[in-house]
């Protein structure tokens, strides 16, 4: 913009000059430097056309804090040699400039790097294309190439691979032994609780009793675990890599990965701007899976917490974990630790110390654990993760 303001005071006052003097060298000077000016718009428009750009995303599945690999394309489709043109990769990923040279229908290839600091879908695929003429003093910016986006999956933390030795009740609180294994022998009769198959009531034992009782198999839930994740969003403080939300889904991606490569079986439950049920499933395939609906889950839930254990508790399998991760929640877990126990469910509460984010939640208060929730962890953000989410494992492990 400068240059062309210094143009224009150059002009005016060559023009006024020659008006003045009718001096005729000034005239001619004035109607070259015009014509200089057109050709040499003309020929960086030229340079600008008939051009075609492609993006092209290298990276299978980026990562918030990973490199992103981006293989960039541009080709000459009409013919006409391109010289010192100047490119400029313009994404939320990675800013690169480079300078291309291109015979005519020849094509340039080049790779970007870049770093995803941002959970979610990102843009990336616009290029910012500078041509000049042959004297690099008139230039024609453009933006070539079609948007496009990349969806970033959320950090994770490796932690070593989980491997469980579950045990099941037989209906009271602490009275626990082995599982056997993962056969179909009923072992043991409980009163039925709703989300119970009808396939797995005891009829003649129902009959006797004039309630309604349900079969216990061995190994029912075996290796099964169940990631409930609050995206409430009255839980939650900060935004970004300086927010609990962010801190919960890395701790949510970390423990899938860990169980999955433990050999288990994972399934999640979360409702946040929208609902998500992952019913349980094995391999990395199936933490893809787990991993994409958390890129795009975001706190944005008015539906309680608190009602939606109740709610979705209710068809999980004896002999499963179940792993809560939120913030310090505003209600007691010592009624839903023993519901849960009564139906041989393990619950492990992972809880997050909003107050160590330095931003106060008046939503929720920090409150110390009751008795029912002696085996609760909380997470402060300072904390190594790894090592936090390590003697959870060690304590799952402990049962």
């Amino acid at each position: 913009m400068l240059r062309f303001i210094w143009l224009g005071i150059v002009l005016s006052a060559t023009l006024a000059l020659a008006l003045v003097t009718g001096f005729k060298p000034l005239f001619w000077l004035l109607y070259i430097f015009v014509g200089g000016s057109a050709a040499s718009y003309a020929i960086a428009w030229a340079q600008s056309q008939g051009l075609g750009v492609t993006t092209q995303e290298l990276s299978e599945y980026p990562q918030v804090g990973q490199p992103i690999d981006l293989q960039v394309l541009v080709k000459e489709n009409v013919g006409l040699p391109r010289f010192g043109l100047r490119v400029r990769f313009q994404s939320s990923v990675s800013e690169d400039e480079t300078t291309i040279n291109l015979p005519a229908h020849g094509s340039k290839t080049w790779r970007v790097t870049g770093v995803c600091n941002r959970r979610g879908w990102n843009d990336i695929g616009s290029l910012a294309i500078v041509a000049s003429d042959i004297t690099q003093s008139l230039d024609v910016s453009w933006t070539s190439g079609e948007p496009q986006q990349v969806l970033v999956h959320p950090a994770v933390v490796d932690i070593p691979g989980v491997s469980l030795l579950p045990s099941v009740t037989t209906g009271e609180i602490g009275e626990r032994g082995p599982l056997a294994g993962t056969s179909q022998t009923a072992y043991a009769i409980r009163e039925y609780i709703p989300g119970d198959s009808l396939n797995q009531i005891h009829w003649p034992t129902s009959a006797k009793k004039r309630r309604l009782m349900t079969k216990q198999f061995e190994g029912a839930g075996r290796n099964e675990v169940w990631l409930f994740l609050d995206m409430e969003r009255e839980s939650h403080v900060g935004s970004g890599t300086e927010g609990t939300e962010e801190f919960c889904v890395t701790i949510a991606a970390s423990l899938a990965k860990a169980f999955l490569e433990g050999g288990h079986s994972v399934g999640m439950v979360s409702e946040g701007n929208r609902f998500d049920k992952i019913e349980p499933g094995r391999g990395m395939e199936h933490f893809w899976t787990i991993s994409r609906n958390l890129a795009q889950l975001r706190s944005d839930s008015h539906t309680s917490f608190l009602n939606l254990l109740e709610r979705e508790t209710a068809g999980i399998q004896p002999g499963s974990v179940l792993v809560l991760i939120s913030t310090w929640p505003g209600f007691s877990l010592t009624a839903i630790q023993r519901f849960l126990s009564r139906r041989a469910i393990l619950l492990l509460p992972l809880l997050v110390d909003t107050t160590s984010f330095g931003i106060r939640n008046p939503n929720r208060e920090v409150i110390p654990p009751d008795d029912g929730q002696q085996s609760t962890f909380l997470i402060r953000k300072s904390d190594d993760l790894r090592s936090v989410l390590g003697a959870a494992r060690d304590h799952l492990a402990s049962f």
